[in-house]
């Protein structure tokens, strides 16, 4: 007990649990991680067969054989080697330290090899200064990258990636970044080597002018400054940080990347504090990587078709065992963020709970935030995406997928579970918004009379949402779902009619409604406490 105290302290004292996070110190379970040195096959790499890599495993890795582990990818700076992370900077003590405090999720973290046979990060083809033939870009993305997920149990989503380096490995994760924001949560650069400087220690190397040419090649402060639309908007879809020391050579050329990344309107996380390019700075900032990508793994970004939804996953603690889910979705011009309302209570269920952003569905979507082009029918097509995925998730079982909806998505979930009956546990409806169509279709009663646009609240739509909407049947619609369905909704309500609440119940095979009285549109904390405790009851007794 004496030594688990000293432990506690010492993390504290460093930085890497705060006192909150170690106040259930009575509950603290030590699972220790290992790191593994090792190696991989390779093809595209010149004249290389196997190349290193080194990978830390969670303590939770081998137990939790169900588990699908986040994964950060840690570049090493130029010089050093894919053990550096271990042998100087201690990464399993750390992730090991961070995940018995609870300060983050277990995770997968990848150290890739970036300094044998050529020290370069990216691509080159062979020129008279002594530029190699040296593929490593390709390598890390179309090798490396299908390697871990082929062999580990890792998750392959957008959301459950992660990369940071240092120095070199800073400047080739921001590079990977701004080439592939797709493949990434979370984008850190700590101290990253963005352009070519002149440098004293340079100066005898023989490699060095291809090296810094080839750093110059991938500028990313150029590639953000020139970034087209498109590009842009795949870049708001990243959490970028950048850490970097007062005293640093590498201080401005950040400076310089976070400006063009904010020019752009893209929003990027600086830190500055007092430190150089040197490993103590490395080691404050590796705790800070961890926690932020950490947070970022609670991100899981689903895909449907061209679309690509954003969301945030909140799991219970490990069981061991498959657990079922619950899959929020907001009503109209709202976000995930309504979803969080939701979590502890389910996640106390046992159920993994999955809150998203309908792409077109708001303003403030991270999917899409073009609301002109938001549509009931899609958002049925989105939440079915979903729930196809979750129905292929090792840790999930598939035969408990319960649907939660808010107003208009209430509409969305009672029509999706009347869509996919046989995957559909239970759905749940709260101020469920049944009206849409019916309201709509007396302000337009002919659909020459809905013009282009429209707002709501300020929020625009296009003419085809309202040409969908009329010719949906709802209460036809909803019926074909034959599994038990609550509706909870307030006597006060000024948007949605009771009448449709009651009409549903009836409509439905096995419905009860709960009336919140004095509740709105919308409940207040006393009035969400109250939905939560019918939830709860509703699941337990259907589970």
């Amino acid at each position: 007990m004496k030594k688990l105290l000293a432990v506690l302290v010492i993390l504290m004292g460093s930085g890497v649990c705060t006192k909150t996070e170690v106040l259930n110190a009575k509950d603290f379970k030590q699972r220790l991680g290992r790191f593994i040195s090792t190696k991989m096959p390779c093809k595209m790499l010149k004249g290389i067969t196997e190349r290193e890599y080194g990978i830390y495993l969670p303590g939770s890795y081998e137990e939790d054989s169900l588990r699908l582990y986040p994964v950060m990818y840690l570049m090493h700076g130029g010089g050093g080697a894919h053990t550096d992370w271990e042998r100087w900077n201690h990464l399993s003590q750390v992730a090991d330290s961070l995940a018995n405090c609870g300060a983050i999720e277990d995770m997968v973290v990848v150290c890739p090899e970036g300094n044998q046979q050529n020290m370069m990060y990216f691509n080159a083809a062979p020129q008279d200064d002594g530029t190699p033939d040296w593929k490593y870009e390709d390598y890390f993305f179309q090798e490396l990258v299908p390697f871990i997920e082929n062999n580990y149990r890792v998750r392959t989503d957008k959301g459950g990636r992660a990369i940071a380096g240092f120095s070199m490995g800073g400047g080739a994760a921001t590079v990977y970044g701004v080439h592939h924001p797709e493949m990434f949560a979370m984008v850190y650069d700590i101290s990253g080597y963005l352009r070519a400087q002149e440098l004293d220690f340079l100066k005898n190397d023989p490699s060095a002018a291809w090296r810094q040419r080839l750093v110059d090649a991938n500028n990313p402060i150029l590639r953000i400054s020139r970034g087209t639309e498109d590009e842009v908007k795949a870049w708001r879809q990243v959490d970028w940080k950048v850490a970097v020391g007062d005293q640093d050579f590498t201080l401005e050329a950040n400076m310089d990347f976070v400006k063009a990344l904010r020019e752009k309107g893209i929003f990027c996380s600086m830190h500055v504090d007092e430190g150089a390019h040197d490993n103590k700075w490395v080691s404050t900032a590796l705790v800070d990587v961890m926690k932020r990508a950490s947070r970022n793994f609670m991100s899981l970004w689903i895909k449907n078709k061209e679309r690509h939804i954003f969301g945030i996953i909140s799991k219970p603690r490990q069981t061991g065992s498959q657990q079922p889910v619950a899959i929020i979705a907001h009503g109209f011009n709202g976000t995930h963020y309504s979803g969080y309302s939701y979590f502890e209570t389910l996640n106390k269920l046992g159920y993994q709970v999955y809150a998203f952003d309908f792409p077109c569905g708001s303003l403030y979507s991270r999917s899409d935030n073009n609301t002109m082009n938001m549509s009931i029918h899609d958002e049925v097509s989105d939440l079915q995406a979903i729930v196809r995925y979750f129905k292929n998730q090792p840790d999930v079982d598939a035969n408990n997928i319960v649907l939660i909806g808010e107003s208009q998505g209430g509409l969305v979930s009672a029509m999706t579970a009347a869509s996919m009956p046989n995957d559909i546990r239970s759905a749940i409806l709260v101020f469920p918004a049944l009206c849409i169509p019916d309201n709509w279709n007396e302000r337009y009663p002919t659909e020459a009379e809905i013009p282009d646009t429209t707002k709501l609240w300020d929020v625009p739509l296009g003419r085809n949402f309202f040409l969908e909407a009329r010719k949906i049947d709802v209460f036809k619609t909803i019926k074909k779902f034959k599994h038990p369905v609550l509706i909870i909704q307030g006597d006060k309500d000024p948007i949605v009619s009771m009448e449709d609440s009651r009409r549903a119940v009836k409509t439905y095979k096995d419905a009860r409604l709960h009336v919140i009285p004095n509740a709105g549109h919308g409940f207040k904390p006393d009035e969400q406490r109250q939905s939560l405790e019918q939830i709860s009851e509703f699941l337990r007794k259907t589970q």
